[in-house]
């Protein structure tokens, strides 16, 4: 099945999901590049999502390998730190005990040529917008409360439990309904906390390439790195959906990187309400930062270390 030209591509199998091993061998299509994979284990009360980058984990043994020891990582984390009414430990076990059982991959991101094409049964349900013919329509802030970011925020770092990687995690909650129908004042609304580290001389805890990353927010993204510098390593994954959040359920990102150079490092965590357009757009290209809230400034962030500040 041909397909429009376009940068990047957001593919799925027409009948439901895809193997690591279909994953991969979409690679061996003419034009066709795979970037990243991404599975949703469904929950009764939270889903789990994982994301994992194909370009490195480049084998379907280690694609899955990849998310069960983000999903491992998440358990050991939620045992040191459990969540405020044991959802999240549930719905992480339950994904692990899937995971190793089988794992079928939701969505994949692919970069396309022109004359790029697909194999039959995997279809384009999402594509870059053409950035020439794009109506940006985007909301204004003028009528939405001041105080739209969590009640507290928590940055926590440390060695993974993979040989040789690392792993940053934030979490958060929304205990005032006041800030949640603040943050929900207009429609297409998104949320993202960016968790940063020092580079400025060269010394990092983090690798800047994102290995695997997971959260339990709904509609969630690994927001791209592409126009970062470097001398601030940003580490983000968003919801296109905040209007899906709620008030009192604590959420959780994680991301895992290999070894940096230094063993350890300063931080700092930002808060960023922005909004999706078009619409029927998920994907980090369709996402418009309209604020930002600097939660636990720079560089206070203890790496590898943790942090609660409340605001």
């Amino acid at each position: 099945m041909a397909v429009p030209s376009t940068e990047e591509a957001v593919v799925a199998a027409e009948d439901g999901s895809l193997v690591a091993e279909e994953v991969q061998d979409l690679e061996a299509e003419p034009g066709t590049a795979v970037v990243e994979a991404i599975v949703v284990f469904e929950g009764g009360e939270q889903d789990i999502t994982v994301g994992v980058n194909t370009e490195t984990n480049d084998s379907p043994v280690e694609m899955d390998q990849a998310v069960i020891d983000t999903l491992l990582d998440m358990q050991l984390e939620t045992r040191r730190h459990p969540s405020p009414d044991g959802s999240l430990e549930e719905a992480i076990d339950a994904a692990r005990q899937s995971a190793e059982s089988s794992i079928e991959y939701d969505t994949v991101t692919v970069e396309l040529a022109a004359n790029a094409n697909l194999p039959e049964g995997v279809e384009v349900v999402e594509q870059e917008p053409d950035a020439s013919s794009q109506p940006y329509t985007l909301a204004s802030d003028d009528d939405c409360g001041a105080t739209w970011w969590p009640n507290y925020v928590i940055g926590h770092s440390g060695a993974s439990s993979v040989d040789g990687m690392r792993y940053g995690t934030v979490r958060f909650a929304w205990t005032t309904n006041s800030r949640m129908t603040n943050l929900h004042c207009y429609d297409d609304v998104t949320f993202e906390p960016d968790f940063k580290t020092y580079n400025y001389d060269d010394k990092h805890y983090f690798k800047k390439t994102i290995e695997s990353w997971s959260s339990n927010m709904p509609d969630d993204y690994k927001d791209t790195q592409f126009a970062d510098g470097d001398d601030e390593y940003v580490f983000t994954v968003g919801t296109s959906r905040a209007s899906k959040l709620d008030a009192d359920k604590e959420y959780r990102t994680y991301f895992r990187t290999e070894k940096g150079n230094a063993s350890s490092d300063d931080g700092a965590i930002y808060l960023q309400r922005g909004n999706r357009t078009p619409s029927s757009c998920d994907s980090t290209w369709c996402i418009f930062a309209k604020g930002t809230k600097k939660y636990i400034a720079a560089w206070t962030l203890p790496i590898p270390g943790l942090l609660t500040e409340s605001k």
